[in-house]
């Protein structure tokens, strides 16, 4: 049993980014002495991980393991009540949602390509009078009464009737706004992944969500020009689908600088309504919910890519107060916690060129901050006076694109003929081994253009360690009324550095749930879910969790009792082995 104590304001200030998935507002105020035990913990003995949010309705907890089993636990002591089992392929990165219709209550997520409505009492699956294919679904369905809008992968963002699976609309840009937008002649508008999901503004009947860059990433040769609407914030009718605004931070994206983390609003009368988006190149922007217009100057920056001055990246860089972690790599940027690490990371540098933006060339190694950099996809915390929460990754990237030129076909190409020379044995081991190699070398062939980067790795040293300089994870507070960053902590540790004192950091993939003056946050390396007092930085409390966590924690409210909720099951991204699948819950009293 692990307790703390402190004394704060309990309210629960649930963030529109992190409420889409309830049906139901957790709003409530008590000043109280405040305890909280570990009550339980669910290990459903699955090595896999997943990403997936818990999701709650009053006694019961709504659980999405690695292979795709639907769990429903009961809140107070973890009991399973019943499961719908899934057929081992990949569960949804971000979670599931739940619907409430006239009688029943059903979670919603995709299966097997399809979406599924599975009710949550005996976890029995109730078909849509259609199948709705969403075969590229990776985030949370957006559920509004009886309205459920699915963000798809490579895709147009839908709407479907939840009761009957009947489509609403397809987003959609009317002619007005494609002679203002000059769209005419793009044909793959709305095409883009979205990683972070969306989020619901009733106020002003739209949906927001974020996009990540153009495809090919890095070599871009085959997307000159802005590429437009990647890489932005992007916001549709909820009503009809209908184009409303867009705001794009990097124009023509050269280094997988998408926009993966999901949009939060904050109200405030003096500095009006606005949606807050974080980035991985360390900023936030913040935009007018209702026009989509900066609510703050910026600058632009132009990299060219010719001689020509045709072919270039635009960057729009915000005020330094809305900077939260790093955007350029310098070459004092560095490890040197010791002389080893040092030494590595020199050799590498040696080898390498700095980049800030510029495309990249072949044959030549990269290093830049960048992929899992700043803001990721689970995303940012806004309380209601306006503190942003934001957990932040300060990681280096070594990059080298491919070069067809050193591709040499004619090598597959005798690998497949010496093979298919002696496929025809009497040895069936041999057979069966020269027709995996036939397939391939034919594979080889077939997916090289598919693929533009041939090394895309951490900049760290032979333990993992990153070798530019700490911290490598950390957290940071910034007050949008004061307009001014309260505090930044490194957040977590690195294991393989347990006999150094000095606060590292590590990299982060969870994100905060605020109770009052306190937020609750894990997704280290360390497998530990810490308690931050808001105000200044200072951790209050910690436990350990079984695996590493890259689910955000939720508060649950049944009966006058709180609980602490988290999904501990992640850990994929940063070892090989040693995660699973597990839900632990903590009782605040």
């Amino acid at each position: 049993m692990i307790k703390f104590v402190v004394f704060f304001y309990f309210v629960f200030f649930s963030a529109y980014a992190n409420s889409t998935e309830n049906f139901y507002d957790l709003d409530y105020s008590k000043k109280d002495l405040i305890y909280i035990n570990k009550e339980w913990v669910y290990n459903s003995k699955i090595f896999k991980d997943t990403q997936n949010k818990i999701a709650q309705y009053k006694d019961k907890l709504v659980h999405l393991d690695g292979n795709k089993n639907l769990i429903v636990l009961t809140l107070k002591d973890g009991k399973e009540i019943c499961r719908n089992n899934g057929k081992k392929d990949r569960a949804p990165f971000r979670g599931i949602s739940l619907y409430k219709s006239k009688k029943d209550v059903y979670a919603i997520y995709p299966k097997n390509g399809e979406l599924k409505k599975i009710d949550i009492q005996n976890c029995k699956e109730k078909n849509f009078k259609k199948k709705i294919n969403v075969k590229n679904l990776s985030t949370p369905v957006l559920i509004h009464k009886n309205l459920g809008v699915v963000l798809l992968n490579g895709g147009l963002p839908k709407a479907y009737d939840l009761e009957t699976g009947k489509l609403i609309w397809t987003a959609w840009i009317d002619e007005k706004a494609k002679k203002k937008l000059k769209l005419f002649n793009q044909n793959r508008q709305f095409n883009w992944d979205v990683w972070g999901g969306g989020t619901l503004d009733l106020k002003y009947d739209q949906i927001i969500f974020s996009t990540a860059n153009a495809k090919p990433s890095f070599s871009s040769n085959e997307r000159k020009g802005p590429n437009l609407f990647y890489n932005s914030v992007v916001s549709l009718n909820l009503s009809s689908g209908q184009y409303k605004w867009h705001f794009q931070e990097i124009e023509h994206d050269v280094l997988n600088l998408d926009l993966a983390s999901r949009p939060a609003l904050f109200d405030n009368d003096k500095y009006g309504d606005m949606v807050v988006q974080a980035s991985k190149s360390g900023q936030l922007i913040l935009l007018d919910r209702k026009t989509g217009k900066p609510k703050e100057k910026f600058k632009e920056k132009i990299y060219y890519h010719d001689d020509k001055k045709e072919f270039f990246t635009k960057f729009r860089k915000f005020d330094d107060w809305l900077q939260f972690s790093r955007r350029n790599f310098l070459k004092t940027d560095i490890n040197n916690l010791s002389k080893d690490y040092e030494e590595q990371a020199k050799k590498i540098l040696q080898k390498s060129i700095i980049t800030d933006y510029k495309k990249l060339e072949k044959n030549k190694d990269y290093i830049h901050y960048g992929m899992h950099g700043g803001s990721e996809w689970p995303g940012i915390g806004v309380d209601k006076n306006g503190n942003v929460i934001i957990p932040a990754n300060n990681i280096a990237w070594v990059s080298r694109l491919k070069n067809p030129e050193e591709f040499k076909f004619k090598n597959h190409f005798k690998d497949i003929l010496v093979s298919s020379f002696n496929l025809f044995t009497l040895d069936f081991s041999i057979f069966k081994k020269n027709a995996k190699n036939i397939i391939k070398s034919l594979k080889k062939i077939i997916n090289y253009n598919k693929v533009d980067i041939e090394k895309y790795k951490r900049f760290v040293a032979k333990d993992g360690v990153p070798l530019n300089s700490p911290p490598w994870g950390t957290v940071t507070s910034i007050n949008l009324i004061n307009k001014e960053i309260i505090w930044t902590k490194p957040h977590g540790k690195y294991p393989q550095l347990k006999n150094i004192k000095k606060n590292t950091g590590s990299e982060v993939f969870g994100c905060p749930v605020i109770v009052g003056e306190v937020f609750f946050i894990s997704g280290t390396r360390d497998k530990i879910i810490y308690a931050y007092n808001i105000n200044n930085g200072e951790i209050i409390w910690k436990d350990n969790l079984p695996f590493i966590s890259y689910g955000c924690p939720i508060l649950a409210n049944y009966e006058n009792n709180y609980y602490l909720v988290i999904n501990s099951s992640g850990g994929r991204k940063f070892n090989k082995s040693g995660y699973g699948d597990a839900v632990v819950t903590y009782k605040i009293k």
